[in-house]
């Protein structure tokens, strides 16, 4: 009971503490510290890949890169550019008539003349040039060049073509019509490319007072080799950002660790403290309330350990005070046996008194075999391999028969007898030798410890879930000192004992063996509206678990 209300009690406190500090919640703090490492890990990915997307996108500038300041190209503030612009990628800039705006390099100014520009396809347009090279049977070389571009499904059509020869001469086809001939510039123009290391782009579009403008730009081509190298040195960066990343997984595993150790520090020490029999109180409070369950859990187990000591030293007070109660109800009648015995052995007896002597020392010897069986029947009931020898019987009949062999040995006494059964079958499954010793007890209990007189009352009935069986008397009753401890070994009236009346285990005997049956047994006392002393209640379930 005090370990049930201190787990009450603590379950309150841990409430409280679970409301009051939450900051020390477990799941918070592997949240917070998840939290801490997603952010520096994503930070360094981030860091790293911003910084290998930088020097990818600004190892090759392109005519995107150049339309992405259109506001200086609307207002032809073409030195406003980033020079890095101007530096690693040419271009031109055109007037509709033709004329020569600007020129990022005088070079590049002179090798690109107006017309040009009409063999280079505008870079909003999305159409392109695709040029194919094949070997006529005689071995001339010759040109397919045509005109693509993607429909509204996203297919791939071609809207115009042309067949040149070696010479560049237009032999078929619709493509660049009014032309005869290519010169050499014009095909490579028409194949993306100004020279062997450099791209050409065009882009159209409108200043800020609505003239049209012609960009052309001329930009590095990156090889396969510049590519993979390009690539190579990127990953190069990832090598470095790997260690990094394992860094930062260190550290925060490090403080995390930590931190756990600091939460379940003071679970430890309890433990500690206990083995070294130290008293310690755990601070609910510096600890996640998670482990509180644990707390509890090992104050539980503690209570439920000095509850198990308590008990240990009980039954060691009860074991000594049954060994001398036993050595006590033994003592006594072979004490008598061996002084009347030596008397008899002695010749001091008078030959008509041998009879009287000799039926004591039956009587008494009777009385220590009693005891000693009794004693033996609770050790061997006691014991866990115990089981008992079930057959299923009517009650009613059953207890009928008990009873009738016990009338005449009721009556000789000088008892009444009562019997209250119902003519019904109560069928019930039991140990019949068990359960006629069951039944025994409770009689001799009121035969041993009443006035002849006495009337016994059996009754026997049943409800929904129990059988009901009452063993009562109307004699002298169990005084109020012996009646909490009735079922106790050794329990019995000083008079009783002195007299040798019982062994003191009957009652014991019989809780023990109703128990086993899966019932219950109870001594009433309240017997203000009965003229009944003494009631033994015994409730057995009609389906009992044995």
């Amino acid at each position: 009971m005090t370990t049930r209300k201190n787990h009450i009690d603590r379950e309150s406190d841990t409430s409280k503490v679970k409301n009051r500090h939450l900051k020390y919640s477990f799941i918070m703090l592997c949240l917070r510290y998840f939290l801490i490492y997603s952010i520096l890990l994503a930070a360094v990915y981030f860091f790293f890949s911003f910084y290998t997307s930088f020097k990818l996108n600004h190892a090759f500038i392109s005519i995107k890169d150049i339309v992405m300041y259109h506001k200086q190209l609307e207002t032809d503030s073409f030195a406003d550019l980033p020079s890095r612009v101007k530096k690693n990628c040419s271009f031109v800039v055109f007037n509709r008539s033709g004329q020569q705006l600007y020129s990022s390099s005088r070079e590049i100014g002179e090798k690109i003349p107006f017309d040009l520009t009409d063999f280079i396809l505008d870079y909003a347009d999305g159409s392109w040039y695709s040029v194919s090279e094949n070997i006529t049977p005689d071995g001339q070389k010759t040109y397919i060049v045509m005109l693509k571009n993607h429909d509204s499904s996203g297919n791939e059509v071609v809207l115009s073509f042309c067949l040149l020869d070696e010479n560049y001469h237009i032999t078929r086809g619709n493509l660049f019509s009014g032309r005869g001939q290519l010169t050499e510039n014009q095909f490579n123009v028409v194949k993306g490319s100004f020279s062997r290391e450099q791209t050409i782009q065009k882009y159209c579009y409108q200043t800020t007072d609505g003239e049209e403008r012609i960009l052309i730009s001329v930009c590095p081509q990156m090889s396969n080799d510049e590519y993979a190298r390009m690539i190579e040195h990127t990953q190069k960066i990832w090598y470095f950002a790997i260690p990094v990343v394992l860094a930062v997984i260190m550290i925060e595993a490090l403080l995390f660790a930590k931190k756990i150790k600091k939460s379940i520090l003071h679970i430890n020490t309890a433990i500690h403290s206990y083995q070294s029999k130290d008293k310690f109180e755990v601070d609910q409070s510096k600890i996640p309330y998670e482990f509180l369950s644990i707390v509890d859990n090992f104050n539980d187990l503690l209570g439920w350990m000095n509850d198990l000591q308590h008990e240990k030293e009980n039954m060691y007070k009860e074991n000594r005070q049954m060994i001398a109660d036993i050595s006590h109800d033994l003592k006594t009648p072979l004490t008598v046996i061996r002084g009347y015995a030596k008397a008899l052995s002695e010749g001091r007896i008078p030959e008509e008194k041998k009879r009287k002597y000799l039926d004591i020392i039956y009587e008494k010897s009777m009385l220590s075999a009693d005891l000693i069986d009794s004693l033996f029947d609770c050790v061997k009931m006691e014991h866990p391999n115990f089981k008992l020898d079930l057959e299923e019987v009517d009650l009613c009949e059953y207890v009928k028969e008990v009873l009738a062999e016990r009338y005449n040995e009721i009556e000789e006494n000088g008892f009444d007898i009562d019997v209250q059964i119902p003519e019904e079958t109560i069928p019930l499954s039991i140990d019949k030798n068990l359960f006629k010793r069951l039944l025994g007890n409770l009689l001799n209990n009121s035969l041993q410890y009443n006035p002849p007189g006495t009337t016994i009352f059996v009754s026997l009935k049943q409800d929904k879930k129990d059988v009901v069986i009452t063993i009562a008397d109307n004699g002298t009753g169990i005084s109020p000192e012996l009646a909490d401890d009735i079922f106790k070994p050794f329990v019995t009236s000083n008079n009783a004992r002195s007299s040798g009346k019982g062994t003191g285990l009957g009652l014991t005997i019989t809780k023990k063996i109703v128990e086993l049956h899966g019932g219950s047994i109870s001594l009433c006392q309240d017997h203000s509206n009965s003229h009944l002393k003494t009631v033994f209640i015994i409730k057995q379930p009609k389906h009992n678990p044995c």
